[in-house]
């Protein structure tokens, strides 16, 4: 069971950055960290270990994509993409695609594993939108240490995409969920 904490993206922060209108909310696990970002990256949250070593991290980014025709091959593109980049220069194991959703979200997913042990060599790239949102994507980076990261996965399942912040719903007040 996690303690949970809601971080929130508005739309009209997203249009102030010169970004898509997107906004985005979810459900963070006490255990992560959020810093905020500057530009098209909203922000990291990071989890640590007791010693002070990354468990994993998880970014948020807004990317423009017209979803208009295509929306799947083209969340499924940018999911790729966002994959590749990740990777970087390290070799990777056979990259899995597929499709994936959320409390209020759906998109693809791309996942790989980075081989010659890179600190956090598990990596899934989550390209994000919802039914209302046309000129973007919400894309979501984990890397993490250990082929399972429950923290990752709940606050994943936990997210809600929107073009108007009032489809988001209201803030929350900290609350406990299970995982």
């Amino acid at each position: 069971m996690f303690a949970t904490r809601e971080i929130r993206h508005a739309v009209a922060e997203s249009r102030r950055r010169g970004l898509p209108a997107l906004g985005f909310v979810c459900d963070a696990p006490d255990a992560l960290v959020w810093t905020a970002g500057e530009a098209s990256t909203i922000g990291t949250a990071i989890e640590r270990a007791a010693d002070g070593a990354v468990i994993g991290e998880i970014t948020f980014a807004i990317v423009g994509a017209s979803l208009i025709m295509d929306r799947d091959g083209i969340l499924a593109d940018t999911a790729h993409a966002g994959a590749a980049r990740a990777a970087g220069e390290h070799a990777t194991s056979d990259e899995a695609l597929g499709p994936t959703a959320s409390a209020g979200a759906s998109g693809s997913v791309a996942a790989l594993v980075q081989l010659g042990r890179p600190p956090l060599p598990y990596v899934s790239v989550y390209a994000l939108a919802s039914d209302d949102v046309v000129a973007g994507a919400l894309l979501v980076t984990v890397r993490h240490e250990a082929p399972e990261w429950p923290a990752a996965e709940a606050l994943v399942a936990s997210i809600r995409v929107a073009s108007k912040d009032a489809l988001l719903g209201r803030a929350t007040a900290p609350r406990r969920s299970t995982g």
